[in-house]
C-alpha cells in the first residue's frame, strides 16, 4: 500500500501528512438480489460476510475474477479512512488522477 498526496504540492511541506492510500488488489463480482458488483475482495478471508456495495445487505455469492486493479481511499496514516473504497482502477496512476481530480488549486485568481 502506498500513500500519496490528494495536493502534489504539499508533498514539500514537513508538516503536511500524505491523505491518499493507493493499492492493487484482487477484483471479485459480488452476486445480490439488487444485481452484480464488481469489488475489492480477498478470498483469503472468505469465512467473512461480503456486503452488497450497493444494498449493503449480504451477498449471495462472490466470484473470484483473475484480475488485480487499483484502488484508494482518503485517510491519514495511522488512522480510519475517510469515506469510501474508490476503484476499481486499471493503473495505480489512473487512481490517483481519479483522486487528485478537482483538488488543484486555482493559481490563475
Amino acid at each position: 500500500m502506498s500513500q500519496a498526496y490528494s495536493d502534489p504540492k504539499r508533498e514539500s511541506d514537513p508538516h503536511a501528512l500524505p491523505d491518499i492510500e493507493v493499492w492493487r488488489d484482487r477484483v471479485s463480482i459480488v452476486h445480490c438480489h439488487c444485481g452484480e458488483y464488481e469489488t475489492e475482495y480477498d478470498s483469503a478471508h472468505a469465512d467473512s460476510v461480503v456486503y452488497c456495495p450497493s444494498c449493503e445487505r449480504p451477498a449471495e455469492s462472490v466470484e473470484d475474477t483473475p484480475r488485480e486493479e487499483w484502488f484508494y481511499w482518503f485517510c491519514f496514516p495511522g488512522c480510519l479512512p475517510d469515506g469510501d473504497l474508490m476503484g476499481p482502477f486499471a493503473t495505480e496512476a489512473e487512481a490517483l488522477v481519479d483522486a487528485r481530480d478537482g483538488m488543484e488549486d486555482d493559481d490563475n485568481g
